[in-house]
């Protein structure tokens, strides 16, 4: 045999999706793990380096956002809070002062 054929004969199949379920489901088998996490690490590192500036950017922008998403509601609501407050006070000046004002007003 030579070895392309052994090569071939030797992998295994991929395992098939669970039949029956909807959308397909997730497949249960055997999941192929890096023969070596550090340099595997090292070349996606490696192969993204053009786009350090561009990522760096893309996680600051996450993290606003996220900051953003945490404090707008209370920001909203103080502010709510603040237009409701002045209008009683509006409306009970103008309650307090309506005896001076001309009868035909």
């Amino acid at each position: 045999m030579s070895d392309e054929n052994k090569l071939k004969s030797t992998s295994s199949p991929p395992a098939p999706a669970m039949p029956g379920r909807p959308g397909g489901g997730h497949a249960i088998g055997l999941v192929e793990k890096p023969k070596n996490f550090s340099a595997t690490m090292k070349k996606l590192l490696k192969y993204t380096r053009p786009f350090w500036v561009s990522i760096i950017f893309v996680f600051i922008f996450a993290i606003a956002s996220t900051i953003f998403a945490i404090l707008s509601p209370r920001i909203l609501g103080n502010m709510t809070n603040q237009v409701v407050s002045d209008l009683f006070s509006v409306n009970q000046s103008i309650s307090q002062n309506w005896k001076f004002l001309p009868l035909n007003f």
